[in-house]
């Protein structure tokens, strides 16, 4: 799933906050999303204009659905 999220964003044309937050919301080991967003940002780095976003944001939208949706199942 590390390399096929970043490919299914793309062919999406996700831009980069939008695909971090769906694959944070993914059920599959933290090690493989996070390298997931980290792989998107990377290739929004890398592609210029051609993804919307900073190539950050990809990162940062992860972690924030990784933590509420964590909280938000703890109750």
């Amino acid at each position: 799933m590390v390399f096929a999220l970043p490919f299914v964003s793309l062919v999406f044309g996700l831009p980069t906050g939008v695909a971090g937050a769906w694959i944070g919301t993914s059920e599959f080991a933290n090690a493989a999303d996070i390298g997931a967003a980290q792989a998107y940002g990377d290739l929004a780095k890398h592609a210029g204009s051609a993804i919307a976003g900073a190539p950050e944001a990809s990162l940062q939208a992860f972690t924030l659905m990784k933590v509420v949706g964590t909280r938000h199942l703890d109750r």
